[in-house]
Parts: structure tokens; sequence; C-alpha cells
């Protein structure tokens, strides 16, 4: 019976002895993944920060260049007004120059003489998607009539009422 309990006791020994190595090789375990998952959680993390910067760095030069744009489109717009006030300005000296050498004409028929440039209108998206669309759709296998082709005859029949009064 002594036998029997000092064995029981040494099983038990062994055993508690076991479950000790057993829970020291696990808790190097767990230190071991944790150090591995910190470590791929810090790669993730400078990744992440590389690429934010790139986008960052990209979003930048977008801003800028967006503000490059915008200003080049101030500057153009300011341009284009002064030159359509030029033109307005012109039409009305040909107008006056007109009405004084030729105070015979009726209105209208000594137009073709004018600059043709009228006041810039700008279309909507929609209006220029569907202009577009209407280009797309007769331009294919036709011909078709612009503003100027328009103005041209417009010009030409009054040119001819015009050199058919005097």
């Amino acid at each position: 019976m002594l036998a029997e309990e000092l064995h029981r006791k040494s099983i038990e020994q062994l055993n508690k002895e076991k479950c000790h190595e057993i829970n020291i090789a696990l808790s190097i375990a767990q230190k071991e993944y944790q150090i591995e998952i910190e470590k791929q959680f810090k790669e993730a993390e400078a990744l992440h920060l590389d690429e934010l910067e790139k986008v960052v760095v990209k979003l930048k030069a977008a801003e800028e260049q967006i503000k490059t744009l915008t200003q080049e489109l101030e500057k153009m717009t300011d341009w284009k007004d002064s030159l359509e006030t030029e033109i307005q300005a012109t039409r009305q000296a040909f107008q006056k120059y007109i009405d004084a050498t030729f105070p015979n004409l009726s209105p209208g028929q000594a137009d073709f003489i004018l600059p043709l440039r009228k006041a810039f209108q700008q279309d909507t998206p929609e209006e220029a998607e569907a202009s577009d669309k209407e280009y797309k759709r007769t331009s294919i296998g036709s011909v078709r009539s612009t503003d100027m082709d328009k103005q041209n005859d417009k010009k030409v029949m009054l040119k001819n009422k015009f050199i058919s009064v005097h």
C-alpha cells in the first residue's frame, strides 16, 4: 500500500510537472504569436501610412492642378469678356457708320458688313450632351448645316438685296 501511495504521489507529481511544462510551452507559444501579430500589425500600419502619404501627395498635386486650371480659366473668361465687349463696340461703331453713310437702308439690310460674332452663350451640360448626340447622329453619312453656313447664306441674301437696291 505504501508503494501504491508512493507510486500515486509520484504520478501526481509527474502530472503536475507536465501540466506546468505544458502551461509554460503554451505561454511561450502565445507570447511568440503575440509578437508575430504585433510585427505584422506594425508592417501593415507602415504600409498603410506609406500609401496614405502617396495619396495625400497625389491629392495635393491634383488640388494644385485644379487651382492652376481655375486661375487659367478665370483669365480666359476675363479675356473672352473683354473680346466680347470689343466686338460689341465694333458692331455698334459699324452700325453707326452704316446708318450715317447709307440712311436709306432698312434696318438689318447691311448686317452682313458687321462682325459675325454675337455674345457667347454657354450650353448647359445637358444641352452640350444633346448637341454632341445630334452631331454624331447627323455626321454619319450626311452633311450637317452649321450656324456659320446659315449666316453665310443670310449674308449672301442680304448682299444681293443690297446690290439690287443700288
